[in-house]
């Protein structure tokens, strides 16, 4: 088998559909490439359905699903898999899944050797990455790394900066860069500060980094939301952009070197999904930004906005494989806090704020209201500051039994973050001082 040729390639891991991009070092940018005949892409639904081969039944993976397919009791589907992936909790299970997928697009591509980035969206934990990228290199691919949804929507236009010297020089005083991403079930805004530090010769290439600033989940405004109109979603873009920019230029940013976000400079948006909300939200971002913000943004609209997280997961794998002279970095800004599902609510109690500097501690007791008659679920979780986008870290269950005190019990949550990748949470009840649960925990 020849594997000389090396191959820089992106996969879209989408709630509605499977694409892929691969690098052109001719263009200098990256290319779709076609599914089958006709098509860029494929559904996003994995099937398994039990047959017989050789007198024995076996179960056996399906994708893409042949048209007009449709389960019965031999066979299980899967759809809108990237939102049920971190669900299954099962790595086996997640592995799965996700191998038919990785499977399929390894065949398109051939035997050449294929470096792979694949996105993630910014809920997954380190484990469900880690899953993902363990599946893609177990199904061939040569290195499988994940970037988030949020990073690969900015850096697909990274191509079209470099060509253009105004803009080039425009990142080295750093650009906060606007994302508007409307997927299947949701539409998503987020802010990304971008810097270009200039090449050194002894330092060597380029480096660029990037901060995630804020970010923000508007749910029930993608695209299997018909009923949400253009103007729901302007309501919706109206409450949640000066929370944005509250927390984007209002806070401190510890781990971040560079030039300090300005919102005079937030004056670029990119655009991904293939949403039918994603037009008025874009003219919703467009218009509210100028008052805000005093300017009025450049809206990048040279890839369409279905290829957009594709195309930029290919340019990461160029630049992990040295196909860019640039070099990534990337600052966390994550709010540390616990997720209390309780029978009838569930709420979000912060315990760290994005000024906080690790390494630090960090604790907080809260009550568990009414009797403790049902399993309590309580996730450490990671937040971006300005909305409601969480990434877990990790989930505990308390059972009734397990309160010495039944009766409003009252727990601390404490913890260590060594840095900003990993630390440590315990949880006790308050009343007798018995510890619940403590695990070693790693941020995405």
């Amino acid at each position: 088998m020849d594997r000389t040729a090396k191959v820089f390639a992106g996969l879209d891991w989408g709630s509605a559909k499977s694409s892929l991009a691969i690098w052109d070092a001719t263009l200098g940018r990256p290319q779709i490439v076609p599914a089958s005949p006709g098509k860029a892409y494929v559904p996003a639904r994995v099937a398994f359905q039990e047959i017989s081969r050789g007198g024995r039944r076996v179960v056996e993976p399906l994708f893409p699903l042949p048209d007009g397919w449709q389960e019965d009791s031999n066979s299980l589907e899967f759809w809108e898999i990237k939102n049920h992936f971190a669900a299954f909790g099962d790595v086996d299970a997640q592995k799965a899944i996700a191998r038919p997928v990785f499977d399929f697009w390894r065949r398109i591509l051939g035997p050449n050797q294929t470096q792979l980035s694949v996105s993630v969206p910014l809920g997954y934990s380190w484990e469900s990455s880690s899953t993902l990228s363990s599946a893609g290199s177990e199904a061939g691919f040569d290195r499988c790394e994940p970037v988030t949804e949020l990073l690969a929507t900015v850096l697909a236009y990274l191509p079209y900066w470099q060509k253009d010297s105004t803009h080039w020089g425009n990142l080295e005083g750093a650009r906060s860069v606007w994302v508007i991403d409307c997927g299947s079930r949701d539409l998503n805004l987020g802010l990304v500060l971008v810097q270009r530090r200039p090449r050194e010769v002894q330092q060597g290439p380029s480096r660029l980094d990037f901060a995630l600033l804020a970010a923000d989940c508007l749910e029930g405004f993608g695209a299997r939301c018909p009923d949400a109109g253009p103007e729901r979603v302007t309501a919706a873009v109206a409450r949640s952009l000066p929370n944005l920019v509250k927390a984007a230029f209002e806070r401190s940013l510890p781990d971040w070197q560079g030039s300090k976000p300005e919102a005079k400079r937030a004056d670029w948006i990119v655009c991904a999904g293939g949403g039918a909300h994603l037009a008025p939200a874009k003219d919703a971002v467009k218009t509210q930004l100028q008052p805000l913000l005093g300017n009025s943004p450049l809206v990048w609209e040279k890839i369409p906005p279905t290829d957009v997280v594709a195309t930029g997961a290919a340019v990461h794998a160029a630049i992990l494989g040295g196909q860019l002279p640039i070099r990534i970095g990337v600052a966390r800004r994550w709010i540390l806090g616990v997720r209390v599902e309780l029978p009838e609510d569930q709420n979000f109690i912060e315990i760290s704020w994005p000024d906080d500097e690790p390494p630090f501690d960090f604790e907080r007791a809260f009550k568990v209201p009414g009797r403790a008659e049902k399993p309590v679920a309580i996730t450490l979780s990671a937040a971006l500051p300005g909305g409601d986008r969480f990434v877990s870290v990790c989930t505990f269950q308390i059972e009734p039994g397990q309160f010495l005190n039944s009766q409003d019990p009252v727990l601390l949550v404490a913890g260590h973050l060594e840095d900003w990748a990993q630390g440590t949470v315990c949880v006790r009840e308050v009343n007798s001082g018995t510890k619940l649960y403590e695990k070693a925990f790693r941020l995405p």
